[in-house]
């Protein structure tokens, strides 16, 4: 089974200041996510993420983030999901971590 997931999101922000920097009232995000269902316990994932900067005039802080990651998540008992991703950034490097690794782990109740 194949799930395809899209969103688009803005974002209204309080603005003003923080540290002596004037921080924008807006912020727009788009995501856009494949998952593959390879077995039934488990699923690959790619994930590509847009992020406008949320300061002006702050060099490569400034910039738009462009971000994509690859994943897996499984559900390893009847209880439990664990989920890893690589997180990568593209085309602008100035503006965030390069790379990042995501770990999780989800309980059912």
């Amino acid at each position: 089974m194949d799930n395809r997931d899209g969103a688009r999101r803005g974002l209204v922000l309080a603005g003003g200041s923080f540290e002596g920097l004037t921080l924008n009232n807006t912020q727009f995000t788009l995501l856009g996510a494949f998952e593959w269902q390879s077995l039934p316990r488990q699923a690959f994932l790619i994930q590509y993420v847009i992020s406008e900067g949320q300061i002006d005039d702050l060099g490569g802080f400034s910039d738009i983030a462009n971000k994509i990651t690859l994943g897996w998540k499984g559900e390893i008992s009847k209880f439990g999901i664990l989920e890893f991703g690589i997180i990568e950034n593209v085309f602008s490097f100035d503006n965030s971590a390069d790379f990042g690794i995501h770990l999780g782990f989800s309980r059912r109740f």
